[in-house]
């Protein structure tokens, strides 16, 4: 067998065959799996979960979680990925005292539809902010969601839309425009990168993990595997820490000069509000260590935001079942796990050197 076709094995063609080859994975690996499962039914009408397997002593004083398909439909590559690693290494070779836990699709309805948001149109990694908090309004979405959506995906009024964007890019910069979009934003729920009121279901199955897993640990570290920014199959670790503390010191010195701090103002990301991070960081407190997002570059920033506008458009004024619909949810799959063996063979060497670096950091705490 050739390199490409063992790696190929580890992905899966869709949400139900992605659980399967986790779940088979786990069971060669002697690993138990337990699912926590979703409201929502898939495209199918299949069950969906959120499923968790623990690699390593049960209450460890040191746990490092990899999560995979917040993002939903990232998931295709996330899932290879932790397959790949459960495939390829033994629970023996992880560091005494440090413990692994996989968790696969976290965002099961998005990884089953193909589509980025959880099943109440919520960007899952904006949907953490603290208790009572606000998120920041952001007028700049609001004056550009028109022409991000229009009526049509295509004619005249796709074509004034796209000619809006430019110019707004013109005006004030590429950076500003990614940063209006992509912050998050609470004005339009059926638009982009939408943060939601309320905590998603996702978001509590975070907290439940948490108090099943991480109760006796000292220290918690996360890898959350994302696709869609950068160039094409390069890895940037990203740290949302706040740049002058103690967390974002730690990060540097495990991850080293790959390491990008959006909130310094230096990543293939923007500044974000109400992330991930942020909520583990405040629900960790001291026994938070680093926490980033591993993303992975697939194409070309624009076909990136026309493969997300497509899907807004799709939530705004279409059907997920029509022949478009399927349509706008493939291109978006294809945008964000392409199925090229180029590709994930480098998510898979890139995951598995980043998780080694997590590793060895918690051995050393």
């Amino acid at each position: 067998m050739s390199d490409a076709a063992r790696i190929r094995k580890f992905f899966g063609a869709s949400y139900a065959d992605a659980r399967a080859r986790f779940a088979a994975a786990c069971g060669r690996a002697g690993l138990r799996v337990r699912s926590f499962p979703a409201r929502p039914r898939g495209p199918d009408g299949g069950a969906l979960a959120t499923d968790a397997a623990l690699i390593g002593e049960h209450g460890a004083r040191r746990l490092l979680i990899v999560l995979s398909g917040t993002h939903g439909v990232e998931g295709y590559a996330g899932s290879g990925a932790q397959v790949a690693w459960i495939a390829r290494h033994a629970p023996g070779s992880l560091p005494r005292g440090v413990a692994v836990l996989m968790v696969h699709a976290i965002n099961p309805y998005g990884f089953a539809w193909d589509m980025r948001t959880t099943e109440d149109g919520v960007d899952l990694n904006r949907n953490f902010r603290a208790p009572g908090g606000q998120t920041p309004a952001n007028p700049e979405y609001a004056r550009l969601d028109p022409h991000l959506i229009p009526e049509t995906l295509t004619g005249a009024k796709r074509a004034a839309g796209d000619r809006a964007i430019r110019a707004y890019i013109a005006k004030h910069g590429l950076r500003a425009f990614q940063t209006a979009l992509g912050r998050g934003q609470i004005s339009h729920p059926d638009g982009l990168f939408y943060a939601g009121r309320r905590p998603t279901w996702s978001h509590r199955t975070h907290r439940a993990l948490l108090r099943s897993y991480a109760a006796r640990a000292k220290h918690v570290a996360l890898v959350d595997l994302h696709t869609g920014l950068g160039p094409y199959g390069n890895g940037e670790p990203l740290s949302f820490h706040a740049p002058r503390g103690a967390l974002a010191r730690l990060a540097r010195s495990w991850y080293g000069p790959s390491l990008t701090e959006p909130r310094a103002g230096a990543s293939v990301s923007s500044d974000l509000d109400g992330t991930t991070y942020d909520g583990y960081e405040r629900w960790l407190g001291r026994r938070a260590a680093p926490l980033i997002a591993l993303e992975f570059g697939t194409y070309a920033f624009d076909r990136v935001v026309g493969a997300l506008r497509a899907e807004a458009w799709l939530r705004r004024h279409g059907d997920l079942r029509s022949p478009v619909g399927r349509r706008v949810r493939r291109r978006l799959r294809d945008i964000f796990s392409p199925p090229r063996d180029d590709w994930r063979e480098l998510v898979v060497f890139r995951t598995e050197q980043v998780i080694a670096q997590a590793l060895r950091g918690l051995g050393r705490l």
